[in-house]
């Protein structure tokens, strides 16, 4: 939970159409763009991109 906060602490930026095991996967990836990239990924796959 603490690391969840620590990465995603603007709770605006929350997507409510990602679940929980995709923000678990998501907070291990230190490096920001990247886990950006892969958020992108995920949210084109159901349709809805990350701006």
């Amino acid at each position: 939970m603490r690391q969840f906060y620590l990465v995603f602490s603007i709770w605006n930026a929350v997507r409510t159409e990602l679940s929980w095991t995709h923000y678990r996967t998501l907070t291990r990836i230190e490096n920001k763009s990247a886990r950006l990239w892969y958020m992108n990924e995920v949210m084109s796959k159901i349709g809805r991109p990350v701006h």
